[in-house]
């Protein structure tokens, strides 16, 4: 039996998952105004749900120091995980969800370490979504 190639994914930005963040936020922000609540603690709430978007927009546009800009599957299970700021790390998939325009991954890298993203449809070409669900899938019925 052959074994499967090393395959390589380099991700682009979602703009699918931007736009999704910025309307997210923009709605937690819109709801906030609706709560009764003293004028101090509001504006406590509304710093946190921006910090939040600036946080999370960063990591959709790849533009953040911990964004996973890469993902590399060996043929032995062992995944290779580039961040933006340069960081290689061995990683093992711990968990993985597949849905048809969305792939959510989680790794464990090294003691605590953990690493999630998202891989919209729009952040790797057509064929190239469709190898990670393949090679998902595949890693799923090895023993």
């Amino acid at each position: 039996m052959r074994q499967p190639a090393t395959l390589r994914f380099e991700l682009k930005p979602s703009l699918a998952l931007r736009t999704f963040t910025v309307l997210v936020h923009l709605s937690a922000l819109a709801l906030l105004a609706a709560l009764s609540l003293s004028l101090i603690v509001k504006l406590l709430i509304a710093a946190g749900i921006v910090f939040s978007a600036i946080e999370a927009y960063g990591k959709a546009a790849l533009v953040s120091r911990r964004s996973i800009v890469g993902l590399q599957s060996k043929p032995d299970g062992s995944w290779r995980l580039l961040h933006k700021s340069g960081d290689e790390r061995i990683a093992e998939l711990r968990d993985y969800r597949l849905f048809a325009r969305l792939i959510a991954l989680c790794f464990k890298s090294g003691g605590y370490r953990r690493a999630c993203t998202v891989v919209l449809y729009d952040s790797l070409s057509p064929q190239d979504f469709h190898r990670l669900r393949l090679r998902l899938l595949d890693s799923a019925r090895s023993p």
